[in-house]
């Protein structure tokens, strides 16, 4: 087993921040999280239990729904954190790690204990609402929440698939899985036999529970203890050919870490547009379906800033100050974050009355998503490895999207009065990455 001085360690690693003592740090940022989770739950969980919920469902059909669920948050969580976009030897800790005379099986827990805490805030958080909501349909909550760490588990061990040393077709299986997923219970739902019920749930648990093969097969990869050579290739930090205003995008995309965070949003809302047209779906509300393409534009952007230095990054010499260094950041999650939410916005365009104000409506929701992930990324910068600081970004930026209709009551408001408020909060974002950056630069070296 681990070590006390190992375990520390990976704590420090993976949950600290630039201060003089990490492992207080370490605490203090792990305590921060559960309590933001468990407040929030709780404040959730009060309306839950004054929701009209249906009642009365079979254990069998809460097992599956909530294993389901939590099978996507999981797995939808790991690729914001991008744990599987990163080689984890690219780094001195892991590197050290890999060369210590420690069994197979410490070796595959010090693997899982960064993300293994990341889920267990994620199952509490979950497992108070689904409390709160088993009361009130009068099933067992003890099934429901089991389902739900189950899911959560099995959607992480699917991200660590690795097929031909290549961590993409992990996304794809993922993909496919909840795709066949949400087929099977629209099956489900129209089944009028209670053996294709069995037949149909039994195939659905299946599907979620067999991508726990991911941590089996971390925990053979890691017997292997071979360090793989990074190849570098030395390029210009802005090409001529491009406008300085358009470096950020070039950055971007060279860089590793930020191309397979696009990639992957892409891929989930091309897939979340075919699902919609493939299984019919019209809603009566379609303004709502674009908060989903603005979390992912907001993951993406999440990421954004921790490709340049923390502290006074040379970059902002080349780029005239802080304002042409936030200017050029913002543009390049503005684009890509509109490119993001486009595939999901065309498919349900239609469910519209007016195209025109549609349109405007979904630039402004991923303008919102795209600032509000920058505000988080500026505000913790996480790194590689980063394991905190990715997930404090995903989760601020994340309940920014969903607090601001709340705070702005959009069910009683005009379309085009919540059009200006996600206008007037993204600038407000806007104002507080200028005033973080600034502070950082005044008072860069200070002790």
């Amino acid at each position: 087993m681990l070590s006390s001085q190992l375990f520390k360690t990976i704590i420090m690693v993976h949950f600290s921040s630039d201060t003089g003592s990490p492992l207080n740090s370490a605490l203090q940022r792990m305590a921060l999280g559960l309590g933001v989770s468990v407040l929030l739950a709780l404040t959730l969980a009060k309306a839950i239990s004054r929701a009209i919920l249906p009642y009365g469902l079979p254990d069998s059909v809460i097992f599956s729904l909530a294993m389901s669920v939590g099978f996507i948050i999981g797995g939808f969580v790991m690729m914001a954190m991008h744990t599987m976009n990163g080689d984890h030897r690219k780094n001195t800790y892991n590197t050290i790690l890999s060369m210590l005379s420690i069994s197979k099986t410490s070796r595959w827990i010090a693997n899982e204990i960064p993300m293994f805490f990341v889920l267990c805030i994620v199952a509490i958080f979950g497992g108070i609402l689904l409390h709160a909501a088993a009361s009130v349909m009068l099933v067992s909550g003890f099934v429901a929440i089991s389902g739900w760490i189950i899911g959560l588990y099995s959607g992480y061990g699917c991200l660590l698939i690795d097929v031909a040393g290549r961590k993409l077709p992990s996304v794809l299986i993922f993909v496919t899985i909840v795709g066949l997923v949400g087929l099977l219970f629209d099956k489900l739902l129209l089944s009028g036999s209670n053996g294709n019920r069995y037949n149909l749930l039994l195939v659905i648990n299946l599907l979620v529970i067999a991508p726990l093969f991911g941590h089996l097969q971390l925990y053979l990869r890691g017997a292997r203890n071979s360090l793989a050579r990074n190849k570098f290739i030395s390029r210009p930090l802005i090409p001529d050919r491009v406008p300085y205003v358009g470096w950020y995008l070039v950055k971007m995309f060279r860089n590793q870490r930020t191309r397979g965070s696009l990639l992957i949003a892409l891929s989930l809302s091309l897939t979340a547009a075919a699902s919609i047209i493939i299984r019919g779906k019209t809603f009566a509300d379609p303004y709502q379906v674009l908060l989903f393409g603005g979390v992912l534009a907001a993951t993406v952007a999440c990421d954004v800033r921790g490709v340049m230095a923390k502290y006074c990054p040379p970059e902002i010499i080349l780029l005239k100050g802080t304002s042409g260094l936030v200017r050029a950041e913002l543009l390049a999650v503005g684009i890509l974050g509109v490119c993001i939410g486009l595939p999901i916005g065309i498919t349900v365009i239609g469910s519209s009355g007016e195209w025109l104000l549609f349109a405007a409506y979904l630039v402004a929701v991923q303008w919102f998503s795209s600032a509000a992930g920058l505000m988080a990324s500026t505000l913790f910068v996480p790194g590689n490895n980063d394991t905190a600081g990715q997930f404090m970004s995903a989760v601020i930026a994340i309940c920014a999207i969903f607090a601001l209709p709340r705070l702005g009551q959009f069910s009683s408001t005009t379309t085009i009065s919540q059009l200006v408020y996600w206008l007037g909060s993204s600038m407000l974002f806007v104002m507080v990455i200028n005033l973080i950056e600034n502070y950082r630069r005044r008072n860069y070296g200070r002790s």
